[in-house]
């Protein structure tokens, strides 16, 4: 509302987010994106995991003293993540509390990306028509 992005009436949804990041693909905000445990403020994050130095995503945060107050507390990642078969997965994880303390969001952060080392990868699609 007021070009900050910090009013408390600011609100976006993942899927709108989602649809920038889509629309982005191939840019250089693509392509600048901090890469997991080694760019930007990804380089301390994700460090010895499934996803270290395949996870491109943007970080967003916006704390909240006093707690009491709105708006809440607010921690964000967007981004892909290449997978399979050259699919890629692509993903936004907003969180919104009263505070939302490292711990908090690591353990998000962590069981979120966890679900990428497991996710199936997708089958060529000459395996899926009918022979």
């Amino acid at each position: 509302l007021d070009g900050s992005g910090l009013t408390p009436a600011n609100q976006v949804t993942c899927a709108a987010l989602l649809a920038v990041l889509q629309q982005s693909k191939g840019t250089a905000v693509a392509t600048g994106l901090p890469i997991a445990a080694q760019t930007g403020t990804l380089r301390d994050e994700f460090v010895n995991t499934d996803v270290d130095g395949r996870l491109f995503a943007k970080t967003g945060t916006l704390g909240n003293p006093p707690a009491e107050l709105p708006p809440l507390a607010s921690k964000a990642l967007a981004g892909y993540v290449p997978g399979g078969n050259g699919s890629t997965i692509e993903f936004v994880l907003i969180l919104n509390e009263t505070e939302i303390t490292d711990d908090v969001y690591r353990l998000f952060w962590a069981l979120f990306t966890e679900r990428f080392a497991t996710f199936p990868d997708v089958p060529e699609r000459d395996e899926l028509i009918p022979r």
